[in-house]
């Protein structure tokens, strides 16, 4: 299994300019750093998951709290997109996967065409249903892209099933390609995808290890 909904549970109907003002109000994406960011991130892997139907359930890997402590506790990243109540509304996690720490890895296709210490993965990218049709998932992986450039990688990793067009299409709009075949990895029951998009590392260093709760990597106003 893996970690892309990605825009997968139901979607509402397309909104009308007013909808859109109420629900697409201005948000703020931050690095989940502290207890409370990692219960609001907890809270909204659990929306997002609880609304796939039966037959999306192997679109995403089903995490714990501890999972994702785990996953920040050993320098990798996790992003929220808040709205303006403080809500978590649209979420990603980022994985340095030369690292400790680093999970549901099985069968990336690490080598000498992407060396495991120059790619990042992108996993567990999920929207608030309530919160669709708001440019949330490509905020994502703009944010996603911002941590790993500064993490000096040169590749964006993402798996996702080979049956998860909504997903792929989403990742293949932000710039993926499909990165060799379809694969069967042991253990999953299902074809999978991987998708890459190279990247230009930039190594500024303004995003800190010790995260920040405060810290704002991009401010999202209306289209």
């Amino acid at each position: 299994m893996d970690d892309h909904p990605a825009a997968t549970a139901p979607a509402p109907a397309s909104l009308s300019r007013a909808a859109f003002n109420h629900v697409c109000v201005p948000h703020t994406v931050r690095l989940v750093s502290d207890e409370k960011g990692l219960a609001a991130f907890m809270a909204l892997h659990n929306i997002v998951t609880d609304n796939l139907d039966d037959s999306q359930k192997h679109f995403v890997k089903k995490r714990t709290q501890a999972d994702i402590a785990q996953h920040l506790q050993s320098g990798h990243y996790a992003i929220g997109i808040y709205a303006v109540d403080g809500q978590m509304i649209a979420q990603a996690l980022v994985a340095l996967p030369d690292m400790e720490g680093a999970s549901n890895l099985k069968g990336y296709p690490f080598g000498d065409r992407l060396p495991v210490d120059e790619s990042a993965v992108i996993q567990c990218v999920g929207v608030h249903p309530a919160h669709k049709k708001c440019g949330l998932t490509e905020k994502l992986f703009e944010a996603a892209k911002v941590v790993a450039q500064n993490e000096g990688r040169a590749h964006m990793v993402a798996k996702m099933s080979a049956n998860n067009t909504r997903s792929y299409t989403a990742f293949n709009n932000a710039g993926y390609g499909q990165f060799g075949g379809n694969v069967a990895v042991e253990g999953d029951g299902y074809e999978s995808a991987f998708l890459v998009q190279k990247l230009t590392p930039v190594k500024d260093l303004f995003i800190p290890r010790a995260f920040n709760p405060k810290k704002t990597l991009l401010t999202i106003g209306h289209p």
